[in-house]
């Protein structure tokens, strides 16, 4: 137990060892108490009683130390409040006079004690205690600077070193820790003044043309970094991170030879210990830089060496989530990115996760991400916290995450197109707007942001526009964006479902499906907008086309519902009734019963079955039977609904209704189960007409063909779904601080004290 020794230390060394003899019997007797908080009491008693100044002085500590010692015992016990208390009475009963013994072996390790324990913020309150009573020293107050750096608490530990600088300016030392400090706190510009005055002010200093080296390195001032990293080798040929931080400013500048020759250097000139193979940042690094340059091999293979390495890095994770999207590895992304929120939380983190429901079309993810970390001021400016602590604003994504992957990772440009900043900016802004509520004035700026998100670039610009004319389609005022964006989707519809995968929530999908689904869709929002515009029979038409589109596909159960309140407010409430019900499904695990009070659709088919019939007597048997003909075919489904009397513009009959003399023509999917129906349409139909098989007055919907190479289950399997948290084998957790600490550790250690008294016999 640490307190004991320092109790011990307090006893044996901490009296100056000319006033040994001059101990009072009274005081031997209170030091060798072995209870606390008795010998704290006997303590006090004695100071209340005359005694030699080093007799008071070696009271005082001893007091000290067994304040200390009290809380340890309750941070054992994990009573933090009990332990925080106690922890300050130890520093409200620091004598006057603190010597730099006492200091360093005892007062600076009272934050140190809690925030090992994982009480980073008791810690902090702690620490600030202490600054405050030694307010002018400036090697203490350097001292506790340092150790808000160890708990990542930048703006605290600025505060302390640059109140440390103010009272000696020209401290080589000091103004090297600030510059540290600087960096830590995002404040790159400042950092890397503070280390240009340091080799001022001591031309051999030993690490700040390293440091410099690096922050250079972070603004893509390869050249410069290059010559920086020799100047250091120079003075420290053996200094193994600079070897390592010149491979990658070489790589960094497509100098592969140079890259090896540097890599090999540091095998040779550094510590045996000291491995680049095994070295997490430099993996993580040299993954990104490769990425960046279109080496996706190379990258993979250093992003795997970082992930071996550490796999709760932050960073380590985030390089291996960016290569598998470069591959379309998503759900290998996210995997990823959710291990490495386990232990850690900043804003670029979170926007890569953001960024790759973008990568899937998941906007609605997307957003729910973005807003994690990022908020719109009133001025229209993106703002967050940078590294979770530094409230920062800017009006693009791109400089705003600036600052921590500079920090950070000392890479100059991120991992991120331009385009999936615009397409994010853009989603958030109109997200935004839409949330106040769409008004005559922001009209402009909403057509504008829908046509910068849609327009971003690439070739996904019909899926952009299909999952805004669905947000748009809920606001009557905003019908003509809806039919805008709608017209170019079924014009391009036909081409952009061409290529495989290309339907991102449905990647396996064959070519009919996805063309089905990205038209049944587009008619859908289609028909919804005119309904909340008002004009219905625009909408009976386009709903439809939605649903003939859909043909079996599930998605057709929306198409329906929203022709059955179409319906409803045409009050044919009866119709509108079996439309609810033909559209009806219950929530995950309920089948017509059993989901009262979670499920709005049934409510609302609740009260229009009492209005139309008095009572909700045999509803769930309908409900049943809706469901199940909706499992098989929601087009079944709506055929029970119309009968003969169904619309002209739409005829359709199931199997089961068909005329005797008329051919039934069923399609299976690979498990065995019923997929299609036959639809009778006009065959000059433009919606059908691409699409019949049969000559005359009839047109046969064709079933999907499942791809085959795939398990039949993973067919309806959206590309992201919540997973698991995966697990991962760790036997010496690191605290979550660790993604944040960044090349400290590669710091030779001091210590921030000057200690005057001469060296005292161990055995007075």
């Amino acid at each position: 137990m640490w307190y004991r020794k320092l109790l011990l230390a307090a006893l044996t060394l901490l009296l100056p060892w000319q006033g040994w003899a001059q101990t009072s019997e009274t005081l031997e007797t209170a030091l060798v108490i072995a209870d606390p908080a008795a010998r704290i009491k006997a303590l006090k008693q004695f100071l209340g009683t005359r005694g030699s100044e080093a007799e008071r002085l070696r009271a005082e500590e001893a007091t000290v130390a067994s304040w200390a010692e009290l809380a340890e015992f309750e941070l054992r016990r994990n009573n933090i409040e009990r332990a925080v208390l106690l922890f300050r009475e130890a520093i409200g009963a620091l004598p006057t006079r603190v010597t730099d013994r006492l200091f360093v072996d005892t007062v600076i390790r009272i934050p140190q004690a809690v925030s090992v324990r994982g009480y980073r913020e008791e810690s902090i309150v702690l620490a600030r205690q202490l600054e405050q009573r030694f307010k002018g020293e400036a090697l203490r107050q350097a001292s506790l600077g340092e150790f808000y750096m160890t708990v990542e608490a930048p703006l605290d530990a600025l505060r302390a070193l640059e109140a440390a600088v103010a009272l000696r300016t020209e401290d080589a030392e000091l103004r090297r820790r600030l510059a540290q400090a600087y960096r830590l706190g995002l404040r790159l510009n400042d950092a890397i003044y503070e280390y240009q005055y340091v080799i001022g002010l001591n031309r051999k200093e030993k690490r700040s043309y390293f440091e410099l080296a690096n922050l250079y390195r972070a603004r893509g001032a390869l050249a410069e970094s290059v010559n920086l990293y020799r100047a250091q080798l120079e003075i420290e040929p053996h200094h193994s991170p600079s070897w390592k931080g010149l491979a990658l400013a070489k790589l960094a500048a497509d100098d592969i030879t140079g890259f090896d020759e540097a890599l090999r250097s540091s095998r040779e000139q550094g510590d045996s210990n000291d491995d680049p193979a095994q070295d997490v940042y430099l993996q993580s690094q040299a993954a990104l830089i490769n990425l960046a340059r279109g080496r996706v091999a190379a990258a993979r293979l250093a992003a795997d060496a970082a992930v071996a390495i550490e796999p709760r890095y932050a960073w380590a994770r985030i390089a291996a989530a960016e290569v598998d999207l470069v591959e379309s590895k998503y759900f290998e992304a996210e995997r990823n990115l959710l291990a490495a929120a386990k232990y850690a939380n900043f804003p670029t983190l979170t926007f890569t996760l953001g960024k790759l429901y973008l990568t899937v079309e998941d906007f609605d993810g997307a957003i729910e991400q973005f807003q994690k970390a990022f908020e719109l001021t009133s001025g229209g400016k993106f703002r967050t916290r940078l590294g979770g602590t530094l409230v920062a604003e800017s009006s693009s994504l791109r400089e705003l995450l600036e600052p921590e992957h500079q920090a950070a990772i000392l890479l100059a440009e991120p991992p991120t197109s331009n385009e999936t900043f615009q397409i994010a900016e853009s989603l958030l802004r109109i997200d935004q707007l839409l949330q106040k509520g769409v008004t005559s004035e922001n009209f402009s700026p909403l057509y504008q942001l829908v046509e910068r998100f849609v327009q971003a670039g690439g070739e996904r610009d019909l899926f952009r526009a299909l999952y805004l004319a669905g947000r748009l389609s809920r606001m009557p005022a905003l019908a003509p964006k809806v039919l805008e964006l709608t017209d170019l989707i079924l014009s391009k519809a036909d081409e952009a479902t061409l290529p495989p995968g290309s339907l991102r929530d449905f990647p396996n999908y064959d070519r009919d499906g996805r063309r089905q689904l990205v038209r049944g869709r587009a008619l859908d929002y289609r028909g919804w907008a005119h309904y909340k515009a008002g004009r219905l029979a625009e909408a009976e038409q386009s709903l439809f086309e939605s649903i003939r589109e859909y043909g079996p596909l599930p998605e057709a159960r929306k198409a329906i519902w929203h022709l059955g309140a179409v319906r409803e407010t045409t009050g044919a409430l009866s119709e509108a009734l079996d439309l609810y019900i033909a559209a009806y499904e219950p929530p995950a695990g309920n089948v017509g019963m059993g989901s009262r009070g979670t499920d709005l659709d049934r409510s609302v088919i609740e009260i229009l079955h009492r209005k139309v019939h008095g009572s909700l007597d045999g509803l769930d048997l309908k409900l049943r039977r809706g469901v199940d003909l909706a499992t098989i075919d929601p087009a079944r489904a709506l055929a029970n609904v119309f009968g003969r009397q169904m619309p002209k513009e739409v005829a359709m009959t199931s199997p089961e209704m068909m005329r005797p003399n008329e051919p039934k023509n069923k399609a299976k999917t690979t498990d065995g189960s019923k997929l299609t129906a036959r639809i009778i349409l006009p065959a000059d139909d433009p919606i059908f007409s691409r699409s019949a098989q049969d000559s005359g007055e009839t047109a046969v919907v064709k079933a999907i063909t499942p791809d085959t190479s795939l398990a039949p289950r993973a067919r309806l399997t959206p590309a992201i779904l919540p997973v698991a948290q995966p697990r991962i084998a760790i036997t010496d957790p690191l605290s979550p601080f660790f993604n944040q600490q960044k090349y400290y550790s590669q710091w030779d250690s001091f210590r921030l004290v000057e200690v005057s008294q001469p060296p005292l016999p161990l055995n007075p």
